[in-house]
């Protein structure tokens, strides 16, 4: 059954371009409910975020992000992502990406505003649970350290799925890590300079102009516009390394401005990782066929397997 607060969101969604958002969060609520109700747990909120409601979000490229709240802490996480997964892409032919959190974690992440849960309760499309949504916000949210090796660590992460789908061809879902990793990176910058956390794209572009960090801008746009072109550079690119493009190739100087922006905010913490030269002359001599940049203990760390499988592991520092 449709709620009034459904029935809303209907409404409000078609005019953030994203008019089967309200739909999809409904389909999931009543599939995540079914699920739970077997093992005596329930869905206390679901929320719609990401893209979709967003200025990034590219048909075929994008996924549909939704946050389930529960009541309790849930068992088989990666059953219950699975299956929703499943029924989701037999009914709509869509990739889902699914956030669990029991209630008490979610609110005690945003109390130590943790960009996730911060983006997820203020910007989200909220499909049930509007008073428990409301009874978060009023919680007082201090950003801090969490929020900031938070960005700090997805932006080195994300960085890494676009390296590694690039070097295997893929370039259009390289794209759309790339632009992940820059939102993280710029994400930590401005929360870095102003003690605020911008959640979307247009506040972070607002906060920006008022940090007067153009440059900044004009490469946070241009990789977004490349995001909406990734499938024609798919075209142009396809099977080609990224290793095997020269500086002058759009998608070669995409990866090092990316990169010499994510730098930059790992050195507001005092932290000084290697050049993008640096990262791609390991590439070069490794050639991994698997890759993954982490952070361990708050510091950036690359792990790699070669052709012959074997493990090489560095940490990201000078």
């Amino acid at each position: 059954m449709m709620t009034s607060t459904t029935a809303e969101a209907y409404t409000l969604v078609f005019s953030l371009r994203g008019e089967k958002a309200a739909e999809f969060g409904n389909f999931v609520y009543r599939k995540a409910d079914e699920i739970l109700l077997r093992t005596r747990n329930r869905v206390f909120s679901v929320i719609v975020y990401g893209s979709i409601i967003d200025e990034a979000y590219v048909e075929g490229l994008s996924d549909i992000n939704i946050a389930l709240i529960t009541k309790g802490v849930v068992n088989d996480l990666y059953s219950l992502r699975t299956i929703l997964s499943h029924y989701f892409w037999e009914r709509y032919r869509r990739k889902l990406s699914v956030e669990v959190f029991p209630y008490e974690v979610f609110i005690a992440f945003y109390r130590n505003c943790v960009p996730i849960t911060v983006i997820i309760a203020r910007k989200g499309l909220v499909i049930a649970g509007r008073e428990l949504i409301n009874k978060v916000l009023r919680e007082n949210c201090v950003c801090g350290e969490p929020s900031l090796y938070y960005s700090l660590c997805r932006a080195i992460r994300e960085y890494s799925k676009a390296l590694l789908n690039a070097l295997h061809g893929r370039i259009a879902l390289s794209i759309r890590y790339l632009q992940h990793s820059l939102v993280h990176a710029l994400r930590a910058i401005i929360l870095r300079e102003t003690n605020e956390l911008p959640c979307t794209i247009p506040e972070i572009r607002e906060n920006l102009r008022k940090l007067k960090r153009m440059e900044l801008l004009n490469t946070f746009s241009q990789i977004i516009m490349l995001k909406i072109r990734a499938f024609n550079a798919e075209k142009i690119y396809k099977r080609k390394r990224l290793e095997s493009l020269g500086p002058r190739n759009p998608l070669f100087k995409a990866f090092k401005d990316v990169f010499d922006i994510l730098s930059r905010a790992w050195l507001s913490v005092g932290i000084n990782i290697l050049t993008f030269d640096e990262l791609i002359g390991i590439i070069k001599k490794l050639k991994p066929i698997e890759l993954v940049m982490r952070c361990q203990d708050n510091y950036p760390i690359i792990e790699m397997y070669d052709r012959e499988e074997r493990y090489h592991r560095a940490s990201l520092c000078k």
